[in-house]
């Protein structure tokens, strides 16, 4: 296994270029200061993706794209490549031809359509990324999206005293073995609205509810975390925050408006 090709020059080489991309953009920015960066846009250069040789899902996409916009990808086709055009956004993916330039300053993450948990109580799985979320915060966001299970859960996590590791650490998992499976969806998302990062790709966000309220406080979440940069931080501090800018995929176009 030790011999095994990796992408860690690839990933390495990238890292380089978008830093000297970075630093180029900041040299032609007509305003100066503090917030300077906020005007560097997000930039799809001939960007194009193909699993195969010569077989490309999509090329030559040119695209710019302001800090702090909401974007929506949509596709005519069922398999129009709209999850590999994310992950590739999200830099989970290296493009084919062309190249993705995203400031080095700004956090990007990518949240996969299927849930994802790690081997730790509910309440270390929401704060993963951001550690110094208040609990008061967090309890805003998942009764934002309705989870009232998922506030029952950590506020047995609280009174187990989690924070002071006085339970079992083989047993922290145990609450996902009989989690609702829409309920840990939404853990899923939470995660991402309590890191609230300057770049968000969420590959079809709404997949495992049906339409309805589910749907609409995910969307409502989406949008508040770009006009207030940021879920639930002061409102009154946010011209201090970086813009954030969000790319999701809906299940139907009106989800889209």
């Amino acid at each position: 296994l030790l011999n095994l090709p990796t992408d860690v020059r690839a990933h390495k080489a990238l890292n380089r270029a978008r830093r000297a991309m970075s630093k180029e953009a900041r040299t032609q920015l007509p305003i100066t200061g503090s917030f300077a960066d906020d005007a560097i846009s997000l930039q799809l250069v001939s960007l194009g993706y193909g699993y195969k040789q010569g077989q490309y899902c999509f090329s030559n996409i040119n695209l710019s794209v302001p800090q702090g916009a909401t974007i929506a990808v949509m596709n005519k086709r069922e398999h129009g490549g709209r999850g590999t055009f994310l992950k590739l956004l999200g830099q989970r993916l290296s493009p084919s031809d062309g190249h993705i330039f995203i400031p080095t300053h700004l956090r990007v993450l990518h949240v996969s359509n299927q849930p994802m948990m790690m081997d730790m109580s509910l309440k270390e799985n929401l704060v993963f990324g951001a550690p110094d979320t208040t609990r008061e915060r967090m309890m805003k966001i998942l009764l934002d999206l309705g989870m009232h299970v998922a506030i029952a859960e950590v506020k047995k996590d609280i009174f187990r005293g989690d924070e002071s590791n006085d339970h079992d650490e083989d047993h922290k998992d145990r609450w996902q073995t009989s989690f609702p499976y829409t309920e840990l969806a939404k853990a899923h998302l939470a995660r991402a609205f309590i890191m609230s990062p300057e770049v968000t790709v969420f590959q079809r966000p709404l997949l495992h509810f049906s339409e309805g309220a589910s749907r609409a406080q995910v969307l409502k979440m989406i949008r508040h975390l770009v006009s207030n940069r940021g879920v639930h931080l002061p409102p009154e501090t946010a011209h201090r925050r970086r813009p954030r800018t969000c790319f999701f995929t809906p299940e139907v176009t009106s989800e889209a408006e």
